[in-house]
């Protein structure tokens, strides 16, 4: 039983540090204008922890106590979607969901700038 909880936690352990470690470009500059908004840390968004975990980490970044990080279309969150289904069941009382302000803040000046900086050349 022991061996079986060390196992299980070390598994863990590395897990986690693993997505942290790739969670932030291994330590270098790989963020993308336009899908990456939190510019201190390093920190992308990335296509499989984001399905599978619902881990954009990036968009976790920006609004780390909000219980969706796929903010966009293609984001497929479905971590957000089981909060979605228990919070229908009664299971889940209250939550938080920033997708409006990250489009508010963040998304939306985004695509204003890039549609002027267009205009422009």
């Amino acid at each position: 039983m022991a061996c079986s909880l060390f196992g299980t936690a070390g598994f863990w352990a590395i897990g986690v540090r693993t997505c942290n470690y790739e969670g932030h470009a291994k330590g270098k500059d790989k963020q993308r204008e336009g899908i990456d908004f939190s510019i201190n840390d390093k920190s992308i968004n990335q296509l499989w922890p984001g399905i599978v975990a619902g881990e954009w980490h990036n968009n976790h970044h920006l609004f780390p106590k909000s219980a969706r990080s796929g903010f966009r279309p293609h984001q497929v969150d479905l971590a957000w979607y089981y909060i979605k289904l228990m919070h229908k069941m009664g299971a889940v009382t209250a939550y938080r969901d920033d997708k409006k302000r990250f489009y508010e803040q963040y998304h939306n000046p985004y695509l204003v700038s890039k549609r002027e900086a267009d205009n422009i050349s």
